[in-house]
């Protein structure tokens, strides 16, 4: 189960290049877990998961620079028939302003590429941050738990409060870190309170069996 001490770093839409990943923060010796969408919600398709590798918020400069550093040493291990180097400047570029649309190799190997051109990428980072800023500001207005989740939500509470509570939980209190580094809600704010209505029918349902259970206990006594 993810603690609230773990945030999201990385998503990935395929299981594998998440463990993957997670294999670069092992060699690193950084904490971690890997979350699936599925758990927030059971009836998600596989197709349809995502893959979340969090780490504690204390290790993400750490990570960055660690990863960057691995990278840019793997990079120079590249094999000269490697699908970038047949990429046009203008390809390259395309890459290195959508940094979260390839992998932190395709990234680091790009960056290198151009550079060996003398061609400076970092000159368009703050029009990069700001775009991604955007996008995370964008992609948090789409609801990722609906009205029909909470009411699946609220359903499987019924046969054990605990999920709705753990759920309820987690969509209420995760949390992500933007670009710039800032820590925000993972959930938009009709999400979080959808959430919060979760963990609260929960939470009673929850109190509800256990207190039943106590009064059964006590009269078989």
């Amino acid at each position: 189960m993810a603690t609230t001490d773990f945030i999201t770093f990385r998503k990935f839409a395929d299981q594998a290049y998440a463990k993957e990943f997670s294999v670069v923060l092992e060699r690193l010796a950084i904490p971690y877990e890997i979350e699936s969408s599925g758990l927030l919600n059971p009836m998600a398709m596989d197709a349809a998961r995502e893959y979340y590798v969090k780490i504690k918020g204390i290790d993400f400069t750490r990570a960055n620079g660690a990863i960057r550093a691995f990278y840019a040493a793997q990079v120079q291990q590249a094999e000269a028939d490697y699908y970038l180097f047949s990429f046009s400047q203008e390809e390259l570029r395309e890459l290195v302003e959508h940094p979260d649309e390839w992998s932190d190799f395709d990234y680091a190997l790009a960056s290198k590429i151009l550079k060996d051109k003398g061609i400076n990428t970092e000159e368009k980072s703050k029009t990069v941050l700001i775009e991604e800023l955007n996008s995370v500001k964008k992609e948090k207005e789409i609801p990722r738990f609906t009205e029909d989740d909470l009411m699946r939500g609220i359903m499987t509470s019924l046969v054990g409060g605990f999920m709705g509570v753990w759920t309820g939980w987690n969509v209420l209190n995760d949390k992500i870190i933007l670009p710039n580094g800032e820590e925000d809600y993972a959930y938009s704010e009709p999400d979080r309170k959808r959430g919060g209505t979760l963990f609260a029918v929960g939470g009673a349902l929850l109190f509800a069996y256990v207190l039943i259970s106590i009064i059964l206990i006590y009269k078989v006594s």
